[in-house]
């Protein structure tokens, strides 16, 4: 099972590294270009970004 470990992006306009650490909270870049939402539960980024969310493989439970 692969679980998100981080959930970050970086604006390729600005510059503005944004770290989402909760669900349905969307953290905008200050420039506007990009947006990051999703804490560790999904991945949902728009714009013009370099991806720097980081995930893991851990075993399925049982």
């Amino acid at each position: 099972m692969t679980v998100i470990t981080k959930n970050s992006i970086k604006c390729n306009k600005c510059g503005d590294v944004l770290i989402s650490k909760q669900r349905n909270k969307v953290m905008k870049c200050s420039c506007g270009e990009c947006t990051c939402d999703g804490g560790i539960y999904y991945l949902k980024h728009t714009g013009d970004y370099t991806e720097l969310s980081e995930t893991e493989e851990r075993p399925d439970p049982e």
